[in-house]
């Protein structure tokens, strides 16, 4: 079906955009201090939101990753689930001494 289709696509996106992510490509874009304009509707997707959550627990310095989980945090619909994932992923790398674990979590997720 059409659905599974466009699933299957997010899918594979999104493990393309984790595997090849560059904080220093991605911060370097001089976005608006609120972030790019696209990333709203992004964050609006659950798929999205997950991969916002594991590369931010692996580029905890990222300004873009920042901002996402920022606005995560301030949005009634996401704070809670962004509060908890964030925490996670802070108490694991803390458990490890280093974002070893945060990956190692992540390919057992």
């Amino acid at each position: 079906s059409e659905e599974q289709i466009a699933v299957s696509f997010d899918d594979t996106l999104a493990v393309l955009c984790a595997s090849r992510f560059d904080p220093s490509r991605a911060d370097g874009a001089g976005d608006p201090p609120g972030g790019p304009p696209w990333l709203g509707e992004l964050l609006e997707r659950a798929r999205w939101r997950e991969l916002v959550y594991t590369l931010h627990a692996r580029h905890p310095s990222s300004a873009l990753l920042n901002t996402a989980v920022q606005r995560l945090l301030a949005s009634p619909a996401h704070a809670a689930e962004a509060a908890e994932r964030t925490s996670e992923s802070r108490d694991a790398a803390a458990l490890a001494g280093g974002s070893s674990v945060a990956h190692l979590l992540d390919c057992l997720a």
